[in-house]
């Protein structure tokens, strides 16, 4: 039988964990976890390169954009995952 309190505080960790992630989503933070920050590089870098076929009338721009937007989830997820690991770290000692 599962525990009703012990799954509130999973939901409670998780979403603690996804406000820091949340805080902790900016260029200077991002330049201490090097997996996020190349991620965020080359969400940017793509970004820039869909605006600019876009501009230019390219119809495969999309595709730019929807890759940029999969990085931009990316970095996140690591930004998450990291946030995550560090929560749980200081919940063993």
């Amino acid at each position: 039988m599962r525990n009703p309190t012990h799954t509130s505080v999973q939901h409670r960790s998780v979403l603690a964990t996804f406000a820091a992630a949340i805080r902790t989503f900016h260029p200077g933070h991002l330049r201490h976890n090097p997996v996020a920050f190349s991620t965020a590089l080359a969400a940017v870098l793509t970004g820039l390169m869909g605006l600019r076929d876009m501009i230019a009338g390219d119809p495969k721009a999309i595709g730019g954009l929807e890759l940029s937007g999969t990085f931009w989830l990316l970095a996140f997820l690591a930004n998450f995952i990291d946030a995550l690991a560090e929560g749980r770290r200081n919940a063993r000692r």
